[in-house]
């Protein structure tokens, strides 16, 4: 059938079945699995919400038929209606005693009602029973007659009436080539040639069959809501005030939202008309209602590191109260609805990943992918100071300490810490250069010097990340002149330099005779130009022949 102009909700549904399909063929690791969990307890609130819309609406349109004369020509949509109502209650149990089948047949629940994480893992059994044993087909052919009866059963009604009938309904029970994402996919192209049940099911963990079922529960509920809405509008049902069930709910986009994005959803009474104007605040602060009578909620969320649990999830609640008239009396309803602040993920890109280096410039790229364009950071770093770059997330980093916490906020909203342990950096080699030479210590040289040059030469790795950080001069230490075991004289090094003129020493100087080298501290000279002193033990000999 042609398809109208999707709602924003039908969109966030039909997103919905592509991430529970698409996760169904991937190898699922135990928070993924967890992360369906929450799922199915997202949509099982969603279908709440369904469930008392759509008892309001059976409520309000057999009213309506009294209230306007109990006229023949409402009476179809009357019964269309309550018969609708009846076939939605039925599939749903249909469903929902499937879903206690497969979950028995994959190992009872625990004391407290849930299933046990080894059990949600199982996929051998449900395939089994499902694929196998061709329930799922069972419940294919279930979904198809109940599209087509609903369908059927309300445009009979709306053709007689509006002749605004329903075209653009599809069937619940999806094959991989009802699906654009798996259809049009020209690497895989198996997965477009799978029918509802191996597609849904096959090899499928039990946490995400029970997912999938909740889905379709939702998914039937929205059509039965699709259905009720249209023939309520046949008989002018639409504005009508005093339903006998009123209620206030909240629908989240989400019930798991990462730190520093907003948590968006609508808040309204299930059983709202044009006719009913609520008010609605939140934490006192008045909430948008838009023309249908439904609150736009958004802000951003956030959560303390010590909130957070094992999976990286924190609990919170968001609480609200919608303020609307009922004949003569204004009626406060109080409305809650439970969330999950996920922990986003921190990436760094540095040449360090594992530990800092004490005293120098580590450059590092701070990104929560999570957050995308809404991601601006801020940094606090304790155990050294840190220097902004130019672009958004550069941080440069200088440990004073052992250790070094970097804060990570977005938008004044807490993201989370990375915790770096600090290293000093490696020390130099050395060599002794005569007239510009390498000293051989094998050949040794034919006179005394004038002077010698000491090269102190970084780490390789370290100078080629950090090669501002890696200059060095000698600071203290000594050169004596010795034949045999007699000091015949002596200069102190107690400035820095690498040049040293030892032209004193030479007089007397004869073959036979050495120069002694005792180096006992260096400098380091990092990216500011601070010097930062060095132990370095080292001696070394020149003899000459």
């Amino acid at each position: 059938m042609a398809r109208g102009k999707e709602t924003p909700r039908q969109k966030m549904i039909g997103m919905m079945y592509l991430v529970l399909t698409a996760l169904l063929a991937l190898q699922i690791k135990d928070t993924v699995l967890e992360k369906f969990v929450l799922i199915d307890e997202g949509l099982k609130t969603s279908n709440i919400t369904y469930e008392q819309a759509n008892s309001a609406s059976i409520t309000g349109i057999q009213k309506a038929y009294q209230d306007l004369g109990a006229a023949e020509k409402d009476k179809p949509a009357v019964d269309a209606a309550t018969q609708i109502r009846l076939e939605t209650k039925e599939i749903l149990a249909y469903i929902e005693q499937l879903k206690d089948s497969v979950g028995f047949y994959s190992g009872e629940k625990e004391e407290d009602g849930t299933y046990s994480r080894a059990k949600l893992k199982k996929y051998e059994e449900p395939t089994l029973y499902l694929v196998k044993k061709k329930n799922a087909e069972v419940l294919e052919t279930k979904l198809n007659e109940y599209t087509a009866s609903v369908l059927t059963k309300t445009n009979d009604v709306l053709s007689v009436t509006s002749g605004n009938v329903i075209n653009n309904w599809e069937t619940l029970a999806l094959a991989g080539k009802d699906i654009p994402f798996y259809a049009n996919n020209k690497k895989d192209k198996k997965i477009a040639k799978l029918d509802f049940s191996h597609l849904n099911f096959d090899h499928s963990p039990l946490a995400s069959v029970l997912a999938q079922m909740t889905f379709f529960q939702n998914q039937i509920l929205s059509r039965e809501a699709e259905a009720l809405n249209r023939l309520a509008s046949s008989i002018g049902a639409t504005n009508i005030k005093g339903f006998d069930q009123i209620s206030a709910t909240i629908l989240p986009v989400s019930n798991i939202v990462t730190a520093g994005t907003d948590f968006q959803a609508e808040m309204f009474l299930t059983a709202a008309s044009t006719a009913i104007t609520p008010t609605m605040t939140s934490g006192g602060r008045p909430v948008t209602v838009d023309a249908n009578g439904r609150g736009q909620i958004k802000f951003k969320v956030s959560a303390r590191e010590n909130e957070y649990n094992a999976d990286g999830l924190a609990r919170k609640t968001f609480k609200g109260q919608v303020v609307f008239d009922q004949g003569d009396e204004e009626i406060t309803e109080d409305v809650s609805y439970d969330y999950y602040v996920a922990k986003p993920t921190i990436v760094v890109r540095s040449e360090a990943i594992e530990t800092l280096l004490l005293d120098c410039a580590n450059n590092l790229s701070i990104d929560v992918p999570s957050l995308g364009a809404a991601y601006q950071p801020s940094f606090k770093t304790t155990g050294g100071r840190s220097i902004n770059g130019s672009q958004k997330g550069q941080l440069t980093v200088v440990p004073t300490s052992a250790e070094v916490t970097i804060g990570v906020t977005s938008a004044g909203n807490y993201i989370g810490d990375k915790v770096y342990s600090v290293e000093a950096p490696p020390r130099p080699s050395f060599q002794v250069k005569v007239d510009g030479k390498a000293y051989d210590a094998q050949k040794g040289i034919n006179a005394a010097p004038r002077s010698f040059r000491l090269e102190l030469i970084p780490d390789a790795n370290f100078k080629r990340k950090y090669p501002d950080d890696a200059r060095y001069l000698v600071t203290k230490g000594r050169v004596l002149r010795a034949t045999g075991s007699n000091g015949k004289g002596s200069l102190t090094i107690n400035a820095p330099t690498l040049d040293f003129n030892i032209n004193q020493l030479r007089a007397g100087a004869k073959a036979g005779d050495r120069y002694v080298i005792e180096i006992d501290e260096i400098i380091r000279v990092n990216f500011e130009d601070k010097r930062i002193p060095m132990a370095y033990k080292k001696t070394v000999t020149i003899s000459f022949n």
